[in-house]
């Protein structure tokens, strides 16, 4: 969030097989609905182009109505930029993705009423969006004051089959215990986690394999409210001070302790760097040795990678594995981040979206968790000449079995024009289309009148909001309404989504490894909901398979190693995957 002004191997494997159960709430797509030609996976449409991908935001007619409150008054309080995030979540367990926001507050001098985080609960088939925050507990409100919330994160940390929330937030946050009856229970306090100071993103991993999900919270800046370093442009105009004027914050490792309790171990298991002003994160296996590595995208400090040694232990190594810094060897601004296998070699790549006048960092994992940033030789723009980047993903957005690369941007600075030529605040989001092999082309020319539509886009979430097999994105933006982007492009191909079940693992499966085949080609993901900007997505994970008809064999590789494979899964379909169950034809 860099604002440029001046002063004033696994373990052992077992094999198994899985039990896998198709879906019963009408998210298979028999072929006769398929419009478009159908493409191989791993090929191209005939033209040599990667399917386009249509986004229309949908917000309103489906009644999901919500407006970050950054409470800024004309005092440039630096904590107004940060947020927000958003989640995906099937909290009620009905088989529908709900939407959940963080909310803002007013700061001082403010004369507007505090507003509640929202909840928007999934009445499915199409029906639209309620409200149901109040109702379910988490409008982010504690002793009769509403926390000033920012991010959020998604995960079972009590393995009882629903997803919980983490908020994070500026002097506040909040751990709710999914009760299972569509109500949460606020157990921040006896649960052992403590109150972010400034925090930003979070995420749930079982980094010890030991079946219960830990916590890794970002805290970006060490801030005190009211004593903000008074800056102006080049032009005169005051507004935000670089995060250079502030001192790092420290990001913190929590351990499931079991029976509901987390304990702090961030000095025992080695996140120590002084240099930590972490806006996201993502965990997943770097270097291919079947455990869970965590990756920091850091504002004007060097990008984090601390490589799980095993034991409990990490070891920061960002800069001696060439994923800390640019091409050129810059400090840049992260913010933004994603980890997925873009180029098909069966590595894990890192990307980051930076700031105005930054390249965002595509690092190409060259084996072993060996990077090479490669952003700008791959069809992505040299530099961020009118963007200000933030929350993105990696995802097949039309099935062509590629990730695709989305990005929702917008500025920091209320009066940029004087700092960061060419970059307004209120700006548009873009699209690039994987063409194969990890080059992309801009996609956002066919991406519908959104990639027109400026805003000062923060959080962005992924996943299937209407079951019908694509991905859909939600937008948190700092200022102006959230957006629900339902991807309505031409369908170019079949897909298949999992929803892993772990028994030795932890119940939602984060961490396991994925590798399908289908139409001659394999593709590997993890299980994972964090990522992207202070967000979280649907935890189900999702494969374009082109015009494959049937996905040949599944091979799930679960934390703690147990390796378990299915084969012969039918396309169009969400499926179930238990960890050592028995094949259910």
């Amino acid at each position: 969030m860099s604002v440029r002004l001046p002063p004033v191997a696994m373990r052992g494997t077992s094999a198994g097989l899985l039990a896998y159960a198709l879906c019963l709430f009408g998210c298979g797509r028999p072929d006769s609905t398929t419009s478009g030609p159908s493409v191989p996976a791993g090929r191209r449409t005939p033209s040599g182009a990667p399917p386009p991908v249509r986004l229309v935001d949908r917000a309103g007619e489906l009644g999901v109505r919500f407006q970050y409150e950054h409470g800024g008054t004309g005092k440039y309080y630096y904590l107004e930029m940060a947020g927000g995030g958003v989640a995906l979540l099937d909290y009620d367990g009905d088989g529908w993705l709900d939407i959940y926001f963080p909310q803002g507050a007013p700061l001082p001098g403010s004369a507007s009423a505090p507003r509640a985080n929202a909840l928007f609960r999934n009445r499915g088939n199409g029906q639209g969006f309620e409200e149901v925050a109040r109702r379910a507990g988490v409008t982010g409100d504690r002793n009769g004051k509403h926390v000033y919330c920012i991010g959020c994160a998604v995960g079972d940390y009590d393995n009882d089959g629903f997803p919980d929330l983490f908020v994070t937030g500026y002097q506040g946050a909040f751990l709710y215990r999914n009760r299972g009856n569509g109500t949460f229970e606020d157990v921040t306090r006896k649960s052992g986690v403590a109150d972010t100071r400034f925090g930003s993103s979070a995420a749930f991993l079982d980094y010890d394999a030991d079946g219960n999900l830990d916590l890794l919270v970002c805290e970006y800046l060490v801030y005190d409210l009211g004593k903000d370093v008074h800056c102006q442009n080049p032009a005169g105009e005051k507004d935000y001070c670089r995060p250079d004027f502030y001192r790092s914050g420290r990001s913190r490792l929590y351990h499931n302790e079991g029976a509901g309790r987390f304990r702090d171990v961030t000095d025992v298991a080695g996140l120590t760097s002084a240099s930590n002003k972490a806006l996201g994160v993502i965990a997943g296996d770097v270097d291919g040795d079947g455990d869970q590595d965590i990756y920091l995208a850091c504002d004007m400090t060097p990008n984090l990678l601390y490589v799980n040694l095993g034991g409990g232990k990490f070891r920061e190594e960002a800069v001696t594995r060439n994923c800390a810094l640019s091409s050129l060897g810059n400090v840049y601004s992260g913010m933004g981040v994603d980890m997925q296998d873009v180029d098909g070699d069966g590595n894990p790549e890192l990307w980051v979206t930076n700031y105005w006048d930054e390249a965002n960092n595509l690092y190409r994992n060259l084996g072993g968790g060996m990077f090479q940033d490669v952003a700008t030789s791959v069809g992505l723009p040299p530099s961020n000449t009118a963007q200000v980047s933030f929350g993105t993903g990696l995802r097949d957005l039309n099935h062509d079995g590629w990730p695709d690369l989305f990005v929702t941007n917008g500025h920091v600075l209320e009066h940029p024009e004087g700092s960061t030529p060419g970059a307004s605040r209120k700006q548009t989001d873009q699209l690039f289309l994987n063409q194969g092999a990890g080059s992309f082309r801009d996609g956002a020319p066919e991406g519908g009148p959104w990639f027109r539509t400026p805003h000062v886009g923060r959080g962005a979430a992924f996943g299937d909001l209407d079951n019908d097999g694509d991905l859909d994105v939600v937008i948190s933006n700092n200022v102006g309404p959230n957006a629900v982007l339902m991807n309505e492009g031409t369908r170019y191909g079949h897909w298949v989504q999992f929803i892993l079940r772990g028994k030795q693992a932890n119940r939602s499966g984060i961490g396991a490894r994925l590798e399908l085949t289908a139409g001659g080609r394999t593709q590997v993901a993890e299980v994972r909901s964090a990522h992207s900007y202070c967000s979280a997505s649907d935890v189900r994970a999702h494969f374009g398979v082109g015009s494959a008809r049937m996905v040949e064999r599944v091979v799930v590789r679960w934390p703690g190693g147990r390796v378990d494979t299915v084969v012969g899964v039918p396309v169009d379909q969400l499926v179930t995957l238990t960890e050592g169950g028995d094949s259910v034809r």
